[in-house]
């Protein structure tokens, strides 16, 4: 009879106690589980690959104009990433990286000078996405209507910073970039602050993926004063997203998607001021070549 009556006596109270929690689920359940996803760290590494990385790259910039006409200029390109050196000791990375493919057009030709750049920039990284070094190895002087979208279709940075430490899921970091570009007859100024975040991850059919947002904000200004024109200056605000999905296992970015928006006050030197505006859609892809066969460099 004791031993029947403490058996009871357990059951009874493991029901009650189940029926409780049962009772009351919001009260309890959504916060255990927040607190439990948020319980692993990760650590965010790129890790060099053997041979040559190679990404798919399509963007499209679109010139609003005030008078609402829209022209759309398109671009699909390849670029690498060869391999050079891998220093573990040091943290560094050392690659080549260059366009194999690179064609420009809009709804009525081709950018010529744009579709015959394949240009070598030798760079150093760290793991966690620090540039150490750049060298242009060789170069290109674009025409005057190139020079300007080039800004959009250059190479991008496909390795934005990482965390130094371990984090959890919602960890924020932020990082500032200036570019200038420079045209016949002026100069043109790009401002922008990156504002990063561990936003968590996802299964993929190759593995898991960290997904990685930014938020975008900045300045963009210049002037311009072509031979027999007047002069004109530009100004307006940055804004923009993206997320990166960096591959946990094999240390390289598997996709990036980006949009920017700049709408630009346009002031001449004699006439009336306008509101242009520039938006920016650009998709980053690892190729398919690169999915059959992975190296990496381990420790």
């Amino acid at each position: 009879m004791p031993t029947k009556f403490k058996y009871y006596t357990t059951a009874l109270l493991l029901l009650l106690l189940s029926q409780a929690a049962l009772a009351q689920p919001d009260a309890t359940s959504p916060t255990e589980k927040k607190e439990h996803l948020k319980s692993e760290y990760f650590t965010l590494r790129y890790k060099p690959q053997v041979g040559t990385t190679l990404y798919d790259i399509e963007t499209v910039v679109t010139h609003h104009l005030e008078n609402g006409k829209v022209f759309p200029v398109y671009s699909r390109t390849q670029i690498a990433y060869e391999n050079i050196a891998v220093d573990l000791r040091k943290n560094r990375w050392t690659f080549d990286r260059y366009f194999t493919k690179f064609t420009t057009f809009d709804r009525d030709s081709t950018i010529k000078e744009i579709g015959s750049i394949n240009k070598t920039t030798r760079m150093t990284y760290s793991m966690i996405g620090e540039e150490i070094a750049k060298r242009v190895v060789d170069t290109v002087q674009l025409s005057e209507d190139a020079q300007f979208l080039f800004y959009f279709f250059k190479a991008p940075k496909i390795l934005l910073p990482l965390p130094e430490q371990r984090v959890l899921y919602g960890a924020t970091w932020e990082d500032s970039r200036q570019d200038t570009v420079r045209v016949p007859g002026g100069t043109f100024y790009y401002d922008v602050k990156y504002h990063y975040k561990f936003d968590g991850v996802l299964d993929t059919l190759g593995g898991t993926a960290a997904v990685i947002t930014s938020r975008q904000e900045g300045i963009f200004y210049g002037e311009q004063q072509r031979p027999g024109e007047q002069a004109l200056h530009f100004d307006g605000p940055i804004s923009g997203v993206d997320t990166t999905y960096l591959d946990l296992l094999t240390g390289r970015v598997a996709s990036r998607i980006t949009g920017v928006r700049i709408p630009v006050n346009v002031t001449a030197s004699h006439g009336k001021p306008s509101t242009d505006a520039l938006e920016v859609r650009s998709t980053i892809f690892l190729n398919k070549s690169n999915m059959k066969v992975t190296h990496v460099h381990e420790d």
